[in-house]
């Protein structure tokens, strides 16, 4: 049976509780693995798009050549394009970076995820319909819902993950198992 082994957390998510909700197990997702996942492709993007903005930029304002290029207007442009790559770039870097504040819980009534900054989601008994587990016996995932089948360009069936779940948790086998005795 696994349970509470840090104080810290239950304290963060005592301020969350109803009254009379009990916490049942509450842990941290391994930051790596949730930090791909809520950055990984958007920080992907960022880097080459950031890069080929900066080098058109430099182009366009007459760094390559004697002449002048675009000048003003290709730096402003330019500039523009610049800015949105590094808001991918950075924007996916800060959410990687406080992934591992990230707090899941089992409580009595429902499955908590509370993110970095006080955003909390509740998944109550009729949420959770479906759990998926995935990964092995010592690591592995918990989502709640059905993955949704999605097209990509060659119209070939992919699989999209439903926005909530425990991603990168230790022992996902006994929390599962915990979701199912305590709230199915």
């Amino acid at each position: 049976m696994i349970g509470f082994a840090d104080p810290k957390l239950q304290e963060a998510l005592r301020p969350e509780l109803d009254s009379g909700e009990k916490i049942h197990w509450a842990g941290r997702p391994d930051a790596l693995a949730l930090g791909v996942k809520r950055a990984g492709a958007q920080t992907l993007m960022g880097i080459p798009f950031t890069l080929f903005a900066l080098f058109w930029t430099f182009g366009a304002t007459g760094g390559f050549s004697m002449d002048e290029g675009f000048g003003f207007f290709g730096l402003v442009w330019g500039g523009m394009f610049v800015l949105v790559g590094l808001s991918m770039l950075l924007g996916g870097l800060y959410r990687f970076s406080t992934a591992g504040e990230t707090i899941y819980a089992v409580t009595s009534q429902r499955v908590v995820i509370m993110k970095n900054k006080g955003q909390v989601s509740s998944f109550y008994a009729t949420d959770l319909s479906t759990l998926t587990r995935t990964g092995n016996a010592t690591k592995g995932n918990i989502l709640f819902g059905q993955p949704m089948p999605v097209l990509n360009n060659r119209r070939m069936p992919w699989q999209a993950l439903p926005d909530g779940g425990f991603i990168g948790i230790a022992n996902p086998r006994e929390v599962e198992r915990l979701i199912r005795e305590k709230l199915l």
